[in-house]
């Protein structure tokens, strides 16, 4: 089992000293600590609004989403690392601090930025995970998940 970045040998070492709430709030600050750095580099380099943009996409968002799925982040949690670590990247943007929320994570096709909110990404991938389990033939886990749900 890979948690964290550490491989964990057996499913009890990683549980026997913390409980599930302390995993989380690590995955949080790891994230957090994560995306603060990958902003801050964004922010520093030289680039115009479009490449940040672009920088955007393709480095600090799958650096951000890639754990969303299974990190189990609540929406205030999603909402304080978006707050901190996304303000400077929407400056950089050329958008103002003070940007309304509906124009920031809008639809490019209304003419809106097109950010995406950090809670819709991670519940939009634990419907995935959900059917990806659900859907595997041979998974225990999907077994079981086939006998509650009918």
């Amino acid at each position: 089992m890979i948690y964290y970045r550490q491989k964990i040998d057996s499913f009890n070492q990683g549980f026997d000293n913390h409980s599930v709430i302390v995993m989380v709030s690590e995955n949080h600050n790891s994230l957090l600590k994560d995306t603060k750095e990958i902003s801050e580099a964004i922010v520093k380099c030289n680039t115009t609004r479009e490449e940040s943009k672009l920088l955007y996409e393709s480095v600090w968002r799958p650096a951000c989403e890639y754990t969303l799925g299974a990190s189990y982040l609540s929406h205030q949690q999603c909402k304080a690392i978006e707050r901190t670590t996304m303000t400077p990247i929407t400056r950089k943007c050329g958008y103002a601090k003070g940007t309304a929320k509906a124009i920031l994570f809008g639809p490019t096709d209304a003419g809106a930025a097109g950010f995406t909110p950090l809670y819709v990404k991670a519940n939009v991938e634990k419907v995935k995970h959900f059917i990806t389990l659900y859907r595997s033939q041979t998974n225990t886990t999907s077994r079981i998940l086939k006998l509650v749900v009918g």
